[in-house]
């Protein structure tokens, strides 16, 4: 045994030393190499995603290259998910080369915060207060390309802010110093600046506009002979045909791009492009194409796992959910319900952005902070005894766990005992409360002929549904809703809300008790199935009533195999 504990530090002290020469090997690489090395590990490896980071970001202050520093940046800011880091860093180059600008800085660093802003914070305020800076500045120093490049991003985020008539203004400026300047522009930033200005154009529903701007990129793109450029200016074609409802031109040229996009591995427009596709079908009546396009775009999520903030997904979803409706398929109804669902509270989720905070000042010890991260991966970690105490805090807290789950779980199963009990012989209607009917101000006649019509209303379980109201009730009862909840608070002697709730709640439990079936379904399709909108609302009134929530006594349902 002592041998084996001999073993293992010199064998702890070869891989250390192994990683080290490693690391030395990876600092020689070059930029390219490690760029892509980073982003084959970034979402399958974090660990080795950090330490690329760190050695790019290495790489670059030793060579004292600011450009690359600030992409290594981008890099730790990313791996930490902490985008302060990067924040940080462009901070303080903004305040170091705005002493003495160049062409160049810091009207880079401003625009590189701003993407940032735009981007990653989606905070389009701040992004635009820093495009301006960086427009500033490169106007100051004589940089009219970089100005002019600015530009281009200003009338992007005041197009997404919702003025699009602006937008189009400052792209049609651009456009003219562009036809004089074209060697001033890259490749890639010029097809971008065309796609977006015919996207505007699509947002006011100029489409004609939308085309032609949209021809010259697709012109551009050939005469470029860029396949994937040519590939974009197709589906933006085909996207501008399907609001124009061209549906088979608009097929025709999605189709034309998508290998391309397959290719590029561009999800979001190969989903995208599904999903148009799959609505043209529709308009075009052709309904097994169009189920074929929309299980694409599906079967694409159930590989990625991953939902897009692209309204692609929730079409699919929702088509696919209405045809096993038609198809009276209650288990893949439930499926596409359930993601739907999920995008939605993914997409409600990500605006949550708005609010996060920056730090706002560069810490001096900045260098000191940058090397504790890049030590903090090389540091050597005594597994031995990460265990040994571990596990004494984990026994000792699994302890008190133990007992109060234990207290909590008798209290729990005494409670679903009683109820379950009484379930079998109390669901249902509401008992009736004797009451005096001269004490309310509703003529008897009325009053009897409501109650007979509550009855039938209660008999036929239309209290399920999701659209009731005290004054849809009313109307359909034929009478007003004054006297309906008059009527209610008479006979049963609760509010209309309480007798609505203690009608689902009753009818439920019997529904639990007698059909495993529905047991199977998810607390919302639950809920949706006695008259809630969501499970939220579900969860409380059925813990109101019974002090239980519905996946416990689901739980306990299936386990004493009623």
């Amino acid at each position: 045994m002592k041998k084996i504990w001999l073993f293992i530090p010199l064998l702890f002290l070869a891989i250390t030393n192994t990683t080290s020469q490693n690391k030395e090997q990876l600092l020689d690489s070059s930029y390219v190499y490690l760029y892509n090395q980073y982003y084959t590990y970034k979402y399958t490896d974090s660990l080795k995603a950090k330490t690329i980071a760190a050695i790019y970001l290495k790489k670059a202050e030793r060579a004292k290259d600011t450009i690359n520093m600030a992409m290594g940046y981008t890099f730790k800011s990313e791996v930490y998910k902490n985008d302060s880091i990067y924040i940080d860093y462009l901070d303080h180059l903004i305040e170091v080369t705005s002493k003495k600008p160049t062409k160049l800085f810091p009207a880079f660093f401003h625009y590189r915060k701003g993407h940032l802003y735009a981007l990653v914070r989606t905070n389009k305020n701040e992004a635009l207060k820093e495009i301006l800076l960086a427009k500033k500045y490169a106007e100051s120093t004589g940089n009219d390309s970089l100005a002019y490049a600015m530009y281009t991003k200003i009338g992007r985020l005041v197009a997404q802010n919702g003025n699009r008539k602006k937008a189009i203004e400052i792209y049609r400026e651009c456009y003219e110093y562009y036809k004089d300047h074209m060697h001033k522009v890259g490749k890639d930033d010029f097809f971008a600046f065309i796609y977006n200005y015919s996207t505007t154009y699509s947002d006011l529903s100029e489409n004609d506009s939308a085309l032609y701007y949209n021809k010259i990129a697709y012109q551009y793109s050939f005469e470029q002979k860029d396949t994937l450029l040519v590939a974009y200016s197709k589906f933006r074609q085909g996207q501008i045909h399907h609001t124009l409802e061209n549906h088979q031109a608009s097929v025709d040229s999605i189709k034309g791009a998508m290998d391309v996009l397959i290719d590029d591995e561009n999800y979001l427009a190969v989903s995208q492009g599904y999903s148009l596709m799959g609505d043209s079908y529709i308009k075009l009546k052709e309904h097994p194409k169009a189920l074929a396009y929309f299980g694409k775009v599906d079967s694409m999520y159930n590989t990625s796992k991953i939902f897009y903030n692209s309204e692609s997904q929730r079409t699919a979803f929702k088509f696919l959910y209405q045809h096993y409706k038609d198809k009276d398929d209650t288990q893949n109804q439930l499926h596409y319900l359930n993601k739907i669902i999920s995008w939605d509270s993914i997409k409600m989720a990500s605006d949550d952005r708005f609010e996060e905070t920056l730090y706002d000042n560069y810490e001096k010890d900045n260098l000191e902070r940058r090397e504790a991260l890049i030590e903090e991966l090389e540091k050597d970690i005594s597994i031995s005894n990460i265990i040994k105490y571990g596990m004494i805090g984990i026994s000792v807290i699994a302890l008190l766990l133990f007992f109060y789950e234990y207290n909590r779980r008798k209290k729990l199963k005494r409670r679903f005992d009683e109820l379950a009990s009484a379930t079998r012989k109390e669901t249902g209607i509401p008992k009736m409360v004797a009451q005096d009917k001269s004490k309310i101000s509703v003529p008897k006649e009325v009053i009897d002929t409501i109650v007979k019509k509550l009855e039938a209303f209660e008999r036929k379980n239309a209290f399920t549904s999701t659209r009731l109201s005290l004054n849809s009730l009313a109307n359909d009862l034929k009478t007003n809703p004054n006297y309906l909840s008059k009527i209610i608070n008479h006979r049963m002697g609760i509010g209309f809300s309480s007798y609505i709730n203690e009608l689902r709640i009753n009818y439920v439990l019997d529904l639990l008790d007698k059909n495993p079936t529905i047991r199977k379904y998810s607390i919302e399709a639950i809920g949706n199935e006695v008259g809630y909108k969501n499970a939220q609302s579900f969860s409380n009134a059925f813990y109101k009533k019974t002090g239980l929530k519905p996946s416990y006594y689901i739980k306990q349902l299936n386990k004493i195999g009623v």
